[in-house]
């Protein structure tokens, strides 16, 4: 019946039977009068019919980067409807947050697969880097809008710790000015380069001393 922690879309008017999911696996929403409660396996059901509620896709952001799709459930009450995230939903009730950390992470990088052990509660900073280092969200020389490689990222602080000026390395590389400066001199951009992987001595670019 599940598929990445929620049942299949085609499977959305599929009745629950609700034994089965007695006890802490499934939670009353508040504020919908015991209408509708939601499973750490990552769905919500209506408790009247005993029908999973199906959800629809919605994107939440729109970049370069690329689109990223969630699952988004709609809830109704007096005739008002409200629209919430399923994961959050999930994690509100089944995950304790006691630092009260603003966002939800899915942990394998799949936001369709919303069971419980799937998501955690995170800082803005902490979910920046899953995505990094899982690379749902590109950086350095994988960024769409990327002009630049590792490499070039590697020379630019080797020469800086050689005494190569700003102006010396972005004229020797072919870069601008400006880049150089935001390698050296932050810890902003790139910083997931290590320049101990690559030597000037190893390159086909010709440096000579400063002067």
């Amino acid at each position: 019946m599940l598929n990445g922690g929620y049942p299949l879309l085609g499977q959305s008017r599929t009745k629950i039977n609700k034994n089965i999911w007695e006890g802490p696996m499934l939670k009353e929403i508040e504020n919908y009068e015991g209408r509708y409660s939601v499973s750490n396996e990552g769905f919500v059901i209506n408790n009247k019919t005993g029908r999973v509620l199906k959800p629809d896709i919605y994107v939440k952001s729109r970049s370069k980067a690329g689109k990223k799709f969630y699952l988004r459930i709609t809830l109704s009450m007096n005739n008002i409807q409200k629209r919430y995230s399923l994961s959050r939903l999930v994690a509100t009730y089944f995950i304790p947050n006691p630092e009260n950390k603003p966002e939800v992470n899915h942990k394998d990088g799949d936001r369709f697969n919303n069971h419980v052990d799937n998501l955690e509660w995170v800082t803005m900073e902490e979910n920046n880097y899953h995505a990094m280092v899982t690379g749902l969200k590109p950086r350095g020389e994988k960024h769409p809008n990327s002009k630049y490689t590792e490499e070039t990222v590697r020379l630019i602080r080797e020469m800086r710790d050689k005494g190569f000026s700003r102006k010396e390395t972005a004229e020797k590389l072919g870069v601008t000015f400006s880049f150089v400066r935001d390698v050296r001199c932050t810890n902003k951009v790139w910083t997931h380069v290590d320049k101990s992987l690559t030597t000037i001595e190893n390159t086909d670019v010709i440096i000579s001393g400063s002067e």
